[in-house]
């Protein structure tokens, strides 16, 4: 395992920041009577994919706490990230609410002071519930980013963040809303930091489900 700063190679980085608010107990097997860890289903396939693209991965668990508390679990490389345990927080405590706002914060303000290229892949099962805070913070990174491309110190889209959606309750309108963000702004068509999708929708090359929940 590497350092625990969120340092890339100074070229490209990925994170890979997992749900673990309370009602994600369940889908990491946490349960009274056990069951399959699903959150680790998803992350060792993201994993895989995420190291070949960067070389490294960092994990974080975040919601935690009241619900805007983070814990970084390392970065990780293609040979170190199969042997990283991904079964929920275990320095702070499950959270009581959903807030996304921090980890964007670290992605932008840790992670991506290192690399010149960020993507950020985020898990969650329900409603993120700081979604206007969070667009706020983002529009303003957006004309920051627009500023850095236009400067010639990054290249176009070298910040991104995917939201994947994962169990019953996910509010799929809310994962579009943060697709859709700079839709009708100024910054249509030169800035768009998110994409989505739902685990269970995802499929590999040949068509086949790229995870089996």
């Amino acid at each position: 395992m590497a350092n625990h700063d969120g340092a890339g190679d100074g070229n490209q980085h990925a994170v890979l920041a997992l749900d673990a608010s309370r009602s994600m107990i369940s889908l990491y097997g946490n349960q009274v009577f056990g069951g399959p860890n699903r959150v680790e289903i998803v992350a060792r396939n993201l994993g895989s994919v995420l190291t070949e693209l960067a070389g490294n991965v960092t994990i974080l668990y975040w919601a935690l706490g009241l619900g805007d508390g983070i814990e970084i679990v390392g970065d990780f490389d293609k040979v170190t990230f199969s042997d990283a345990a991904i079964t929920g927080p275990k320095t702070e405590k499950w959270g009581r609410g959903t807030c996304l706002l921090p980890t964007i914060r670290y992605i932008a303000e840790t992670v991506d002071q290192h690399s010149q290229s960020t993507l950020g892949v985020v898990l969650t099962d329900g409603i993120i519930e700081d979604e206007k805070e969070c667009m706020e913070y983002c529009l303003q990174l957006g004309e920051n980013i627009k500023k850095a491309v236009d400067a010639g110190d990054r290249p176009k889209d070298s910040f991104q963040i995917v939201m994947i959606g994962v169990g019953e309750d996910v509010d799929v309108g809310q994962l579009e809303r943060f697709d859709d963000l700079f839709d009708d702004t100024p910054l249509a068509g030169e800035v768009d930091l998110f994409s989505s999708n739902l685990a269970a929708h995802m499929q590999d090359v040949n068509g086949a489900p790229l995870f089996e929940l």
